[in-house]
């Protein structure tokens, strides 16, 4: 092999590496979930959130900059466009002003049937147990949680996964009204910090 062969073989070869290098990356990126604090088995108390007596409560806790919000708004769309039980969605953007100026905001805003607000300081964040943009919680008519997590398959990809699945049947299925027992089903969450200024994902 000539030395110029030589050269070309071992930069294709570093090439080849860095490349698989990169979709690792990449990989390791979207599957990895964010942290997940406690949330309370019943509806907390304190929350400033007004459910709907007769409905089902869905809150997703946002980070208004995070790239993957997209997605998981995609997701609830779908799934508030699947539902049959009565349910009242909201959709809380976690920031230090009361101000929305975020695109996904406005996304949020065009789904049916969701209501949004600003959680200020992550107050509401803090009585879910939500930690990672994206956390969504499902509480059914009598304020008992059936779902807690994330409602994406991975960082900012929707379509069919596990988590839409569980969501519905947490919805849709729920026990006698004065059944003692109830079960909860419970997600990863894809998503960026919630304390996280820049909402960059990372």
């Amino acid at each position: 092999m000539s030395w110029r062969s030589l050269v070309l073989a071992v930069t294709a070869g570093l090439w080849i590496v860095g490349i698989g290098a990169g979709i690792r990356q990449v990989y390791l990126f979207e599957t990895t979930a964010g942290a997940v604090g406690s949330t309370p088995l019943t509806w907390p108390g304190a929350s400033g959130i007004v459910r709907s007596p007769g409905h089902a409560t869905v809150v997703m806790l946002m980070h208004p900059q995070c790239s993957c919000s997209s997605a998981s708004l995609a997701e609830l769309r779908e799934i508030m466009a699947r539902v049959r039980a009565p349910t009242v969605a909201w959709v809380l953007f976690v920031q230090s002003s009361a101000t929305p100026e975020s695109a996904t905001w406005r996304e949020a805003k065009r789904i049916p049937g969701v209501r949004v607000a600003v959680d200020l300081e992550g107050v509401e964040a803090a009585r879910f147990g939500a930690l990672t943009s994206g956390h969504t919680v499902v509480y059914d008519a009598a304020g008992r949680l059936r779902f807690a997590g994330g409602i994406t398959g991975a960082r900012g990809h929707g379509g069919e996964s596990m988590a839409r699945r569980q969501v519905l049947v947490a919805l849709e299925d729920a026990p006698a009204e004065k059944s003692p027992h109830w079960e909860t089903l419970r997600h990863w969450v894809f998503g960026c910090p919630l304390g996280d200024e820049a909402g960059s994902g990372a």
